[in-house]
């Protein structure tokens, strides 16, 4: 049988070997949410691209009208539900990178990354726009260009 002691300090470095390991995965998770919440954002928006596609051939066939009128109310259900995760996922996106901004210490992986999320923006937006009008999410975009061209000038002085 074990004493009591040798237990407890098992049981005590166990504990703070995976305490720790859990603060780890919590920190990657948290510093990860500004990419996860634009990376769902943007697919909720490619998934609005597909059906205003997939809407946009069934008109062009010949269907009975009851049945496209079905289609039609589920569809404005769809596209309101992905509309609503866009935007709670750009305030999501917003709100993290205001806090955590860019955790990459790396320029060229920095500026990487910022194309990728101004790309990404600029799809978001496009979708929003026809659906949202009178709403500007362009200044997350302008935020994102604006933050790139800050970062080339500091670097062209570097030079």
């Amino acid at each position: 049988m074990k004493k009591a002691s040798t237990f407890f300090a098992n049981s005590k470095g166990d504990l703070h070997t995976s305490s720790k390991a859990y603060v780890y995965a919590v920190k990657q998770r948290l510093f990860e949410t500004p990419e996860r919440a634009l990376n769902r954002a943007y697919s909720a928006a490619l998934l609005i691209q597909s059906l205003e596609r997939e809407s946009l051939q069934r008109r062009r066939a010949a269907s009975p009208v009851n049945h496209n009128r079905a289609i039609e109310i589920s569809l404005q259900a769809n596209l309101k539900q992905l509309l609503g995760l866009i935007k709670l996922r750009l305030r999501e996106f917003r709100f993290s990178h205001l806090v955590l901004g860019y955790q990459n210490s790396n320029y060229r992986e920095r500026m990487e990354l910022i194309e990728q999320h101004v790309e990404k923006l600029k799809l978001i937006d496009e979708v929003l726009d026809r659906y949202t009008p009178k709403q500007n999410f362009s200044s997350i975009l302008s935020l994102f260009q604006q933050q790139k061209t800050h970062s080339n000038t500091i670097a062209d002085m570097n030079i």
